[in-house]
């Protein structure tokens, strides 16, 4: 009887050590596997020599989550610690399914999801000098960049129709050209005095704001009543659009574009399609999709807060630099009040007190007269004219890209991939 017992406690210490064995094998497998996750499909890619850093995020979201909740912030924040390029990892799919409930049945979707769809791959470059030569090469797909753009706004109809979002190029390059551009400036004069007025008083020195700051509280809500209407502009509707702001910007990246309106961005396209007075022809001009195309009145007003939403965009990143050359020249500044001095000192003594109460209006030919402010500004827009650009990689290849001083400040080559997607955000 000893004998088999003996033999029955070997097999035990056996089996014991067995399956110790498989759970320490089991154990470091996983370590490596969750250790290695951004390498390995189909939660993450297999890297190739030289590519930017990859923001992974969490397993199942990507970094949908951070960029939902402040883009600003998280952008920073990947700026500091990864430099001026790098990779977002995005979740394909629909917007409610990638924000589903942390819940079980929530979890359990997701995990399909992300095994079915996969994952998109965001090149992000921060650096405006690097972004200009980017944009404006061959590794980027620049041809269907209007298509790319209005698909971030849940327009199905519009989007069934090539013409129909040609359609909008024309619609704005003629509501802003002629007696129409006229009509705008007109009406930019008392927008941007009544905001400089109401923002910045006279005896403001404007301390411990930030450029950027300054340039939306200018550009947002003078371009709210500039382009819809005096009065669009109220306190709900800027609080609506400044909420609202970040959500088309990683649209295009993988999320799909025919997503569930939410209560902020439904409250905007209702409003902007109420009638008012001293709509732009611009605005009015977009109306004729609905007869042309058969676009519904709700997608015309989804147009139409596209335009604003890259209207006020691209204009906060130029009033942005354009500031901070200003602020940080003073031989330039020097020069324009000279320039400026020139122009309005015959049409009244004090001329800057005459531009802010509006006696003095500017007109086309009063920027025509100063050479150094358009030098400034055509310089912002050569250098600085990629605001969110986001664009398809058309094929593989390098892109130099300089890094912040506290990464060397030196340029560096970076692979990107074709198919993936690449974006521009100078204002950081």
């Amino acid at each position: 009887m000893t004998e088999p017992r003996a033999r029955a406690g070997v097999r035990q210490s056996a089996a014991s050590g067995d399956l110790a064995s498989v759970l320490a094998c089991t154990a470091g497998a996983g370590f490596l596997i969750w250790k290695y996750r951004a390498y390995i499909p189909p939660f993450g890619r297999i890297p190739r020599s030289r590519e930017p850093p990859v923001v992974f995020g969490s397993l199942l979201g990507g970094v949908a989550a951070p960029l939902e909740r402040d883009h600003q912030a998280f952008l920073e924040e990947c700026r500091r610690a990864y430099g001026n390029i790098f990779l977002l990892r995005l979740p394909c799919g629909k917007a409610e399914d990638i924000f589903r409930g942390v819940g079980l049945a929530g979890v359990a979707f997701r995990f399909f999801q992300a095994v079915l769809q996969g994952f998109k791959y965001q090149v992000v470059v921060l650096d405006p000098y690097s972004a200009s030569a980017v944009f404006t090469s061959q590794i980027v797909d620049r041809i269907p960049s209007s298509r790319q753009g209005i698909g971030r706004f849940n327009v199905p109809t519009l989007m069934e129709t090539a013409e129909g979002v040609k359609a909008l190029g024309v619609h704005l390059r003629r509501g802003g050209s002629g007696s129409s551009y006229e009509a705008l400036l007109r009406t930019a004069n008392s927008s941007f005095r009544d905001v400089v007025t109401k923002t910045f008083p006279a005896d403001a020195q404007g301390q411990g704001q930030s450029l950027q700051r300054v340039a939306g509280e200018l550009v947002i809500p003078a371009f709210m009543d500039l382009f819809f209407g005096r009065g669009f502009a109220t306190e709900a509707n800027l609080a609506n659009f400044h909420k609202y702001e970040p959500s088309p910007m990683f649209r295009a990246a993988g999320v799909d574009g025919r997503v569930p309106t939410g209560v902020v961005e439904q409250s905007l396209v209702r409003e902007i399609g109420k009638p008012r007075f001293g709509e732009s022809d611009m605005s009015r001009g977009l109306g004729a999709l609905k007869e042309d195309f058969g676009v519904p009145d709700e997608e015309v007003s989804r147009a139409k807060l596209a335009i604003l939403w890259g209207s006020t965009l691209n204009s906060q990143n130029a009033a942005t630099w354009t500031l901070l050359h200003l602020c940080s020249d003073h031989e330039l500044l020097r020069q324009i009040f000279a320039s400026m001095a020139r122009r309005f000192g015959a049409a009244a003594e004090d001329w800057r007190s005459a531009l802010r109460s509006g006696e003095i209006a500017v007109t086309k030919a009063d920027l025509d007269a100063l050479p150094e402010l358009a030098s400034v500004f055509w310089e912002v827009a050569r250098r600085y004219g990629k605001a969110n650009v986001v664009r398809n990689v058309a094929n593989d290849g390098l892109v130099v890209v300089a890094q912040p001083e506290s990464l060397g400040h030196g340029e560096t080559a970076f692979a990107i991939r074709r198919g993936d997607w690449i974006s521009t955000f100078p204002q950081i």
